[in-house]
């Protein structure tokens, strides 16, 4: 068996994976800092399907933390990725009459609290929807990431910073020894090979249980998701914005910029089925595989069209399929935090973060700082 030792290995090369290699990298450029990931490039997976939001607060008001940090963070990414960012579009909120958690006079209100802009939707924009549904239209500042340059610049920012990337290497088995070693599979690089590191972030976002229990560690509690984001060409009237409707079993459009394009969501019909990893008999990365896509477009397309009518003019291109991690306690309040667990089970330097949303990283990033 080959071996290969650094100080920090990182194994899954999504966003979040890629830039805490970077960030590690970055805070000891001394110290040696491998990524690994299995497929022939990073953010190939959920970093590139989902809707391709950068938030700004809006779409949590149940979930104040949450959207507090959304606006800290917002600032920060657009500055930082500022090439990656789509700005040239509108960004509109409505909410519904009907079944919405919140009134339009506590949305108005969350977003004081919370300073985020948000002001009347103009008269031309406000006519495009069935006001029998809607209550109230709002224009707010969001964006959107073009995640091929993301992940262009991510891949820049490793090779400069000086992170070995290791692809096509798929971590098998973490051995619980000091140092730890991360047994992995990579015909082309490494086969058969053992990777020891003194500290080893697990960063596999819906396939971390799989490794830890073949690890012979706990799985953690965590709900998944199968969901499908619809890729679609919207009509001239549409094109230069975004919405979202809140807050209930509604739906999202906005531009997806690496397909020239628009996502659209829906909370009751982009989530085709849910499990929980502590009672599923398969592994996820099984699940994913296997699942027959029956796209559910025109379910999504039948029910917003109700609240947008311009909406049954969509034109379906394609679906991208993905699983949704969540963590139980967002059944809660809707809040998609970072989870980081350091030294897991009491394995001395493992941890394992799951990212909630991209820009939640510079969470991740104060709590990985305060233990350097």
């Amino acid at each position: 068996m080959q071996r290969l030792s650094c100080n920090t290995l990182v194994i899954g090369g999504g966003f979040f994976g890629a830039y805490l290699a970077f960030y590690t990298k970055s805070f000891s450029p001394s110290s040696r800092v491998v990524l690994v990931e299995k497929e022939n490039e990073i953010m190939k997976r959920a970093s590139y399907n989902n809707q391709a939001r950068i938030h700004n607060g809006y779409h949590y008001p149940r979930s104040f933390v949450t959207a507090l940090r959304s606006r800290d963070n917002f600032k920060r990414f657009t500055e930082e990725f500022k090439e990656c960012v789509k700005k040239d579009f509108k960004k509109y909120y409505a909410v519904s009459r009907i079944n919405s958690k919140v009134t339009s006079a506590q949305f108005r209100l969350f977003c004081e609290r919370i300073k985020a802009p948000l002001k009347p939707a103009p008269g031309k924009i406000a006519s495009l929807f069935n006001r029998d549904y809607v209550e109230e239209v709002f224009q707010v500042k969001e964006y959107a990431f073009d995640a091929d340059l993301l992940r262009q610049q991510m891949r820049t920012k490793l090779t400069d910073s000086g992170v070995e990337v290791i692809l096509g290497c798929k971590a098998v088995k973490i051995k619980k020894n000091s140092p730890l070693g991360v047994v992995v599979k990579s015909p082309k690089q490494l086969p058969n090979s053992l990777i020891s590191a003194q500290k080893v972030f697990v960063c596999l976002y819906a396939e971390t249980n799989e490794l830890l229990s073949a690890s012979g560690i706990p799985k953690l509690d965590l709900k998944q998701q199968m969901t499908e984001t619809c890729i679609v060409e919207v009509p001239d009237e549409l094109k230069n914005l975004g919405v979202t409707v809140m807050c209930g079993p509604f739906f999202s459009f906005m531009p997806f910029p690496p397909e020239k394009m628009h996502s659209f969501t829906h909370v009751r019909y982009t989530p085709h089925f849910t499990w929980y990893d502590k009672r599923a008999k398969r592994k996820n990365s099984e699940i994913f595989r296997s699942f027959i896509r029956d796209s559910a477009f025109i379910k999504m397309k039948k029910d917003a069209s109700r609240l947008i009518p311009l909406i049954e003019k969509f034109k379906y291109k394609k679906s991208l399929w993905e699983i949704k991690t969540l963590l139980p306690v967002s059944d809660l309040d809707d809040g998609r935090p970072v989870l980081f667990k350091q030294n897991l089970s009491g394995v001395e330097g493992l941890n394992v973060v799951i990212g909630g949303k991209i820009d939640n990283i510079y969470d991740l990033c104060g709590r990985i700082a305060e233990i350097k």
